[in-house]
């Protein structure tokens, strides 16, 4: 049957076994729970890390962003004030023109009423006749496009 002598010699090497056995695997528990909570404090470090440098990338590409945007303001202010300039020279030219073609046509006008019509030669330049109105567009989107022409070359140069 059950020897209790042997059994009384096991017994205390058993509970010591068993009892190493718990101290392991509560200090192994104890470790890794401990590792764990490390790590997930410096998985939350990392992470306002992360937050604070993207919150100072933008606000620096806002800040750069603001710079470029006034610097473009200015440029955009002075090609306004260019172009202004530009259409009201191309303007005065086209009224300077109309005066002139008014003019050559009354040169032009046969002196008495019974004398023969008007003596127009092919390719004198002088008696095209071009609308007002086209003259107009032409001197607007001239001036536009040389405003534009500059603001790009300016844009160009801040780059």
């Amino acid at each position: 049957m059950f020897n209790w002598i042997i059994a009384r010699s096991i017994v205390p090497h058993v509970v010591i076994v068993l009892f190493a056995l718990f101290v392991t695997a509560s200090a192994g528990w104890y470790i890794t729970r401990n590792n764990l909570v490390l790590e997930r404090t410096e998985r939350a470090n990392d992470k306002l890390t992360y937050e604070k440098a993207q919150a100072d990338a933008t606000a620096k590409a806002l800040k750069e962003k603001q710079e470029k945007e006034a610097e473009y303001a200015a440029i955009k202010a002075k090609q306004d004030s260019s172009y202004l300039k530009l259409l009201n020279e191309y303007r005065s030219a086209v009224v300077r023109y109309k005066t002139a073609q008014r003019q050559a046509r009354r040169s032009n006008l046969p002196s008495t009423p019974g004398s023969s019509s008007v003596d127009v030669r092919p390719g004198d330049d002088s008696l095209v006749s071009v609308p007002f109105s086209d003259l107009e567009i032409c001197a607007v989107n001239t001036a536009k496009a040389q405003v534009a022409h500059e603001w790009a070359l300016e844009i160009n140069k801040t780059k």
